[in-house]
């Protein structure tokens, strides 16, 4: 395998919910195409309650690609709150894509039909009082996630 350094980011700041930076990027496949769940730093906080850091607001986002190159961000997974560890299951549930994210302390199920809208009424409880490390989940399907031993 080799690796070639490009001379820009495949992913660039713009302004708004990334002007202070991104972060965290985890990109799965699903049907040949590649989504990028990854963590947007802003300068601002439009949110509800208070920022959990300070300097700003912290947004999961999603954006999609087809050469690992050139990337179309979609939007956030969840908008109004502080909320950064998000990752997408590796293949459709029925006709919907489905999400894994936190909302402290819990773990919470979230599902688009286009990856632009996830609908807050339609989040489903996943479990714990615990934090769940996402990254180093095995994510195969609902029926079997099983997080990793840390």
């Amino acid at each position: 395998m080799y690796w070639n350094r490009l001379r820009r980011p495949v992913l660039e700041t713009v302004d708004g919910p990334d002007s202070r930076g991104v972060e965290d990027p985890w990109v799965t496949e699903i049907d040949g195409v590649f989504y990028m769940c990854y963590t947007a730093y802003g300068r601002e906080f439009h949110r509800r309650g208070r920022p959990t850091h300070s300097g700003g607001g912290i947004t999961p986002m999603i954006a999609r690609s087809h050469n690992l190159i050139t990337w179309e961000v979609l939007g956030p997974l969840v908008r109004g709150e502080d909320n950064k560890d998000h990752v997408l299951f590796p293949r459709r549930i029925g006709d919907r894509y489905v999400a894994l994210h936190r909302r402290r302390p819990h773990v919470w199920l979230a599902d688009s039909h286009d990856l632009r809208a996830w609908p807050d009424a339609d989040y489903v409880y996943y479990g714990g009082d615990h934090v769940i490390g996402l990254a180093t989940c095995k994510l195969r399907d609902l029926v079997d996630f099983v997080p990793n031993a840390e």
